[in-house]
Order: C-alpha cells, then sequence, then structure tokens
C-alpha cells in the first residue's frame, strides 16, 4: 500500500493472494453498512447530482457491498464502473448485482488513479469507502478529479481522529501512524479536500456497528477457520494476527478514532 513505504515494503514479500481469499470471505471488506451509504446518497449526493441518467465509479469496490446498495439508488439507466485490484473481487461484484437491471456494470481491474478505461472529465460522481487511503488521501483526490466532469463529486469514507481531550495512549499513536500514516481530524481532511480543488458539502462520523457488527464480527469468524484452509503458511499466520490485533485495538480505542463519510464537489473554473 503506497501510503506508507515501510508498508510497501511488506507488502512486496506478502503473498496478496492470501489477502484476497481471506477478505472473500467476509461479506463486506471494510466498515460501513447500507444505511450509511443512504444516508451520504440522501444527504448529500443526490440533491447536488441531475436527476437523470449517471456515470459512476466505485473505487476499491471489493465484493461490490456498498456497489449493490448504491446500484438501487441511482437512476435508471446509469452506469456504475466497479474498479478493484483483484478480479475475484470484481467477479463477486458482478454475481451480486447479477439481479440488479436498472443499472449498466463494468467491471476495471487495475488501479484507482491510472485507469486508462475511464476518459477524463466523464464521471458524475466517484464512490470510495475505505479505500482511498490504498493511494493516499491527497494523491487521490486530485487524480480523481480529472475524472469528474463539471460539478462531479466525491463521496468517501476515510479515518479519521474523533474529537477529545484525552492524550493518545502510545501504543494506539504508534499503531495508527504505522497503519494510516495520513490520519488526521475530520477538520482536516476537510481542509485537505478543499485544497485538492472541492467544495465540501457534508461529512459525518460513521457508528462503531459499522466496525464492531458489520466488520469484525464476520471476521472474527472467518479467523477461526481460516488457518485451517491454509495449513503452514506463514503468510496466513501473520495476517490473522495482525487481523487480530486491529479488531483488539478497536474495541479498546474507539474512543479515539473511527470513519469519517465525507463528500465533496468539483468547483467550477475561476
Amino acid at each position: 500500500m503506497n501510503e506508507n513505504e515501510n508498508q510497501v515494503a511488506e507488502m512486496e514479500n506478502f503473498d496478496f493472494q492470501v489477502i484476497v481469499d481471506f477478505m472473500l470471505g467476509l461479506p463486506q471488506q471494510g466498515p460501513g453498512s447500507a444505511a450509511t451509504t443512504q444516508r451520504a446518497w440522501n444527504g448529500f449526493v443526490k440533491p447536488n447530482l441531475p436527476n437523470q441518467e449517471l456515470c459512476v465509479a466505485d473505487m476499491g469496490c471489493g465484493s461490490g457491498h456498498q456497489t449493490e446498495t448504491l446500484s438501487k439508488l441511482l437512476p435508471n439507466g446509469s452506469s456504475i464502473i466497479a474498479v478493484d485490484i483483484a478480479p475475484e473481487m470484481l467477479a463477486a461484484t458482478s454475481n451480486r448485482l447479477s439481479s440488479v437491471h436498472n443499472i449498466e456494470l463494468k467491471t476495471v481491474t487495475g488501479s484507482m488513479i491510472d485507469c486508462n478505461e475511464i476518459c477524463a472529465n466523464t464521471l458524475n460522481l466517484i464512490w470510495a469507502e475505505g479505500s482511498i487511503y490504498h493511494v493516499g488521501y491527497e494523491l487521490g483526490l486530485q487524480k480523481w478529479r480529472n475524472y469528474l466532469a463539471p460539478n462531479g463529486l466525491v463521496a468517501l469514507t476515510e479515518c479519521v481522529l474523533k474529537p477529545t481531550t484525552e492524550p493518545l495512549p502510545h501504543q494506539l499513536d504508534d499503531w495508527l501512524h504505522q497503519n494510516f500514516i495520513e490520519i488526521a481530524t475530520a477538520e482536516s481532511k476537510v481542509e485537505t479536500m478543499k485544497k485538492c480543488g472541492y467544495n465540501v458539502l457534508g461529512h459525518f462520523t460513521l457508528p462503531n456497528n459499522c466496525w464492531t457488527e458489520n466488520y469484525y464480527a464476520p471476521m472474527r469468524n472467518r479467523l477461526q477457520h481460516f488457518l485451517s484452509e491454509k495449513p503452514n503458511n506463514q503468510t496466513a499466520q501473520l495476517l490473522v494476527e495482525g487481523l487480530k490485533s486491529e479488531i483488539e485495538m478497536f474495541e479498546k480505542y474507539n474512543r479515539f478514532y473511527g470513519y469519517e463519510f465525507i463528500v465533496g464537489q468539483v468547483k467550477n473554473s475561476e
């Protein structure tokens, strides 16, 4: 993950297929819910888009949990370009949306920021739940602006520090800056979005159940069986240990951090 040079070095020696195999067994690949997807759409996205066919990209779509929710919110005749680095995730997304007939789905394997299949200034909306940190928050916003049509929107979730008067515990501080090198307050993320050429339409913090019930509970169940599927696999063992640590960290310190849904609209040229 190029947000962190140390992380890149580790991932180069990490069997990516093991991660994909594990994550495919989860209903969603990050914190979130259909309710928060709908809240962002109804509160900030829909009022600022034309009521007509839309062209949307779901960046880092995973197995398509939020893609499916989004497909049911879009006007009939709209199109979704689902982008992910793993073909298996795109196959799962296609399967999940097989019964949705009001939209056209196109899947693209590859980079979220150098996607040759997306023409410049053509997208009405970029959706990115839990994915922009893989490319970097500021870099992602800068690159995605080139894909967006005039008045196009970006709707994303990003890990942020919650308001608190307590100092960050050293253990948490170290862990956050290893795993979320660009972590900052929601206000700081809003200012960065503005600096990248967007008007911020609104933002809100995801409730804890988006993590605990929707993401970590299925993950905990998956962890119990995964090592038996990958016997004597060192990568699988390291992955399981890391995810157990992640779950424990959130359970212990969730008052300090969480995900923020942020929606912005491309500023008109002066």
